[in-house]
């Protein structure tokens, strides 16, 4: 019997799309110090094999922006947030091996890294994926 499993096909879209709209991208682990603005910190938190060829996955992302007397409004990041997740959602419906999506959970934070002081906005998503078997 041979199968093919396609659990990285979310984040092979969710890197494409936020490539498309020139976000610094960290994927994973690293160091942030190097992390241009605005920039995506991006974790492919798990995946759960929930049987008859479906998986549940769970994939954070952190937009980080720069929060300056230039640019204070936090309406505008998550208006571009917003933006980022529709485009998002319209990747996920023309991707084959995605059944199921959602954005589940949207915080919202401030940091500092540096002197930089960061507005922060986390955006769960909750993707079911189907294989071929």
């Amino acid at each position: 019997m041979s199968y093919e499993i396609d659990i990285s096909g979310p984040s092979k879209s969710i890197i494409e799309v936020l490539e498309k709209e020139d976000y610094d991208i960290i994927v994973g682990d690293g160091s942030y110090k190097n992390l241009n603005y605005p920039g995506v910190i991006y974790f492919p938190d798990n995946v759960n094999y929930s049987g008859n060829t479906v998986y549940n996955q769970t994939h954070k992302l952190f937009y980080i922006f720069t929060r300056n007397e230039a640019n204070p409004r936090l309406i505008e990041k998550i208006e571009k947030v917003e933006e980022s997740t529709e485009k998002l959602a319209e990747e996920f419906s023309s991707t084959g091996c995605i059944s199921e999506y959602k954005a589940t959970n949207f915080d919202f934070n401030n940091g500092q890294i540096s002197n930089d002081l960061l507005i922060i906005i986390e955006v769960d998503w909750r993707i079911k994926t189907v294989t071929d078997f």
